[in-house]
């Protein structure tokens, strides 16, 4: 059953990545300036403040921070208009100023004008090249137009003349994501932790991309260090249960979606999470009762059942000490296909691969794994993987050929097949000569 995982940005609870721009704020003000307010960037801006900055320009209409300042103000309450207008003031009366243009550019991103955004950032990098706010904002204006490698190349920049620099580091590590580099985007949280070690989100995000790369147990690590600081923090409690639900723990699963949706009722990816762990609980239950039932009838059955669950809890156990162990991924994949989990045994198919990307039974298995699932394109790729690797491997061939027939092309599984045969043949393996033959003998019935 599909999860759903939420990552958050800068307590921003999205799923796709939030990139964060900077504002640059100025510190040298002028006696009617010190009127407004001396922090323009308070979320906590009224009315007032804005009133008073209208003071000052009366009083000085010549001075362009009040302009910039105000403009600031207008956009955090919403007029990006205004605040576009006073930013073309400030830049008339100012020209040389980097920080108008750059901040006059993350408005213009924040009315979709990522063209125009981009060149107000480039105009303030060509005025003051050693800022690294500009730079950061230009890299997320770039991943918005889809160059994540160029955007990489901004925030590399903002980092080597700030390496202090929280926000390029997060920014970098969703870009590094987005393009499946998600080593180092761990990297670049890590280093944000570093920076910030008291940001739930970090610690969120960090696990979430811990989960795509297999490694449960640091994931879960995070989650649980991101709700010892922020204990109402629902994705997390979210994710986390996604996790239990993967290592069997389901009660425990359902615990936290139902925390998740206390903290936040209209979160429906958890209560599309929580629908599925009572389901598999449910089905669990079910076939415990149906074990103690057969029991009476066939006790051999049974205990095979109960030995396979047992072989699961052993298979997870081993993992959980040596989290790259590829054999346990691969011989928990193999119980959880033929028990009816063909998304899970794919997980750990896949996780094992990671570890050990030259064993073509692993391709196979996976192969058929993804047919079952209706992959048919990923399981010849697999297929045609294992072959690379061992161009005798009977079994990738009939896969292949497998896949290649669920998918029409007929004459592309015949050759397969026939490969297969020979091999097999050649192999002395009559238990598979015999199941190549009565398939190719179907296909060629079907087809007449």
């Amino acid at each position: 059953m599909k999860k759903f995982l939420s990552s958050v940005l800068l307590s921003i609870f999205l799923i796709t990545p939030i990139y964060a721009s900077s504002t640059i704020h100025h510190t040298k003000t002028t006696s009617a300036k010190n009127t407004a307010t001396k922090t323009p960037n308070n979320k906590n801006i009224t009315a007032t403040a804005l009133q008073d900055y209208n003071k000052a320009i009366a009083i000085n209409p010549n001075s362009a921070n009040a302009y910039s300042d105000r403009g600031i103000i207008k956009s955090n309450l919403g007029d990006k208009i205004g605040a576009i207008q006073d930013y073309n003031k400030a830049i008339s009366l100012n020209p040389n100023s980097a920080a108008f243009y750059s901040n006059r550019g993350n408005i213009k991103k924040d009315l979709g004008d990522k063209t125009g955004a981009i060149q107000d950032y480039n105009k303030a990098i060509s005025l003051n090249p050693n800022i690294a706010i500009p730079y950061n904002n230009r890299g997320n204006s770039k991943v918005d137009l889809g160059d994540a490698i160029g955007a990489i190349e901004d925030y590399n920049r903002a980092i080597s003349i700030d390496p202090n620099y929280t926000k390029a580091y997060i920014n970098r590590a969703s870009a590094k994501e987005s393009l499946g580099y998600r080593k180092s985007a761990i990297y670049d949280y890590d280093k944000a932790i570093e920076l910030n070690p008291n940001c739930a989100a970090y610690y969120n995000n960090r696990g979430t991309i811990k989960i795509n790369i297999g490694d449960r147990t640091g994931a879960l690590e995070d989650y649980n260090k991101t709700l010892e600081i922020n204990p109402k923090f629902a994705e997390t409690y979210n994710n986390r249960g996604n996790i239990k639900s993967d290592l069997g723990d389901l009660v425990g699963a359902i615990e936290n979606y139902n925390k998740a949706i206390a903290l936040k009722p209209n979160y429906s990816k958890a209560y599309a999470n929580r629908a599925s762990a009572k389901l598999a609980l449910e089905n669990k239950t079910i076939n415990a009762k149906n074990c103690i039932k057969t029991t009476k009838v066939n006790s051999n059955q049974s205990q095979a059942i109960n030995n396979e669950i047992k072989t699961i809890e052993f298979y997870t156990k081993s993992i959980t000490t040596n989290p790259n162990d590829d054999k346990s991924y691969y011989e928990r994949a193999n119980i959880k296909a033929n028990s009816g989990d063909p998304a899970g045994a794919l997980e750990d198919y896949t996780k094992a691969i990671s570890l050990n990307t030259s064993n073509i039974e692993y391709y196979a298995d996976r192969a058929n794994t993804k047919s079952s699932l209706g992959d048919f394109t990923g399981a010849i790729e697999d297929c045609t993987k294992a072959i690379t690797i061992n161009p005798h491997y009977a079994k990738a061939y009939y896969n292949r050929g497998l896949a290649e027939y669920a998918s029409r092309d007929k004459t592309s599984a015949i050759n397969d097949l026939i490969a297969a045969k020979n091999l097999y043949s050649s192999q002395q393996n009559n238990e598979g000569l015999i199941k190549i033959i009565k398939l190719l003998n179907k296909i060629n019935n079907i087809g007449n």
